[in-house]
């Protein structure tokens, strides 16, 4: 009875690894053909890739035009009697970009203009966030044309309050690009002023006084109850 226990179990497990046998040819075989698809596939040429054009830079007669689009109020009035006063006369039409920004700069631009930008970048102060600061700061150099490098680096730094100083400093920072992104990232720590103080003792005070009135005003109610 065992002796056919045992030989039916070993003819179970021959037909078993029959067929694992069979399954692993079969998974070979798929193997070797994927492995044949992918050969083939690398001795293909590349394909190579579309080229899309680059745009065409523009002329200048067309910087011009496309700017006269955007013109509005006084400007546009300004630009159309330009037009008209050109034609009349026979002047030179205003057709470079250069041009057109010189003729626009001396017409609305104010003559001063850039000395005030300096005279309000020596007073800009960092009271706020750093990024308010940066923003004022960045803003007021679009009127700043002919500053060097260190000068703007000493006017930014300036303006901050000391451990803003101190930390951009700590950095190595050397140019405005560097400065400004790394001001940028800076956590603002604002640190506490003279005037903030006395606005907290203003505060207490008042604080102070509404609490005085109003316990007055509870005795003066206590006496007239008991009257």
């Amino acid at each position: 009875m065992l002796d056919k226990r045992v030989t039916s179990v070993i003819e179970e497990a021959s037909i078993l690894t029959d067929a694992v046998d069979v399954r692993v040819d079969g998974v070979q075989a798929e193997v070797n053909l994927l492995k044949r698809v992918v050969g083939r596939d690398e001795d293909r040429a590349p394909i190579s890739k579309v080229k899309v054009p680059d745009p065409k830079p523009f002329g200048e007669a067309e910087k011009v035009s496309i700017t006269s689009m955007y013109l509005t109020g006084d400007v546009k009035l300004w630009w159309r009697t330009c037009l008209s006063d050109d034609a009349s006369s026979n002047r030179d039409k205003i057709e470079t970009w250069a041009v057109l920004k010189k003729e626009l700069k001396d017409k609305f631009l104010p003559c001063n203009t850039s000395w005030s930008a300096r005279e309000s970048l020596w007073k800009s102060k960092h009271t706020g966030t750093v990024r308010d600061y940066v923003k004022e700061f960045s803003s007021l150099m679009l009127d700043v044309w002919n500053m060097s490098e260190e000068d703007k680096l000493f006017n930014f730094l300036s303006g901050l309050q000391t451990w803003a100083q101190t930390e951009l400093r700590r950095q190595g920072v050397k140019d405005m690009l560097s400065v400004i992104t790394a001001a940028d990232r800076l956590v603002d720590f604002r640190v506490a002023t003279s005037c903030d103080l006395e606005k907290k003792k203003k505060d207490s005070g008042k604080e102070k006084g509404k609490s005085g009135k109003g316990g007055r005003m509870e005795s003066l109610r206590k006496r007239s109850t008991r009257r």
